[in-house]
C-alpha cells in the first residue's frame, strides 16, 4: 500500500489535533501540582515558623514536648493525608480527562 504525500500530510494535520489537546491536558495538569506543592511549601513554612517561635516560649521541657504534641505531630499527619488526597484527584481528573480524549478519538477515527 503506497501512500500519496497529500494522504500522509493529512494523516498527520489530524493527527495534530488530538495531541495537541493532550498536550495542553499535560500542561495543565502539571501547573495544578505545581500549584499544590506551591502551596504546601508554603504552608509547612509558615507552619514551621509559628512552630519554632512557640517552643523558644516553653519554659520547660515538658511545655516544650507538649507544644510538640499537640502542635506539630497530629497537623503534620493530617496536612500530609490533606496533601495525598489533592494528589490523588489530580491523578484521578488528569486520568480521565486523558482516557475521555482518547475515547472521542476513537469514536471518531
Amino acid at each position: 500500500m503506497n501512500l500519496t504525500p497529500e494522504q500522509i500530510a493529512a494523516a498527520q494535520k489530524a493527527n495534530l489535533e488530538p495531541l495537541s489537546g493532550l498536550t495542553n491536558q499535560a500542561l495543565q495538569s502539571i501547573e495544578k501540582f505545581v500549584e499544590l506543592n506551591m502551596h504546601f511549601a508554603k504552608q509547612s513554612l509558615s507552619d514551621s515558623m509559628n512552630s519554632a517561635k512557640k517552643a523558644l516560649e516553653a519554659k520547660d521541657i515538658q511545655q516544650l514536648l507538649a507544644h510538640q504534641a499537640e502542635a506539630v505531630l497530629q497537623p503534620m499527619a493530617e496536612k500530609i493525608m490533606a496533601y495525598s488526597r489533592h494528589l490523588y484527584e489530580l491523578a484521578h481528573e488528569t486520568q480521565n480527562n486523558f482516557t475521555q480524549s482518547a475515547k472521542q478519538e476513537f469514536q471518531a477515527g
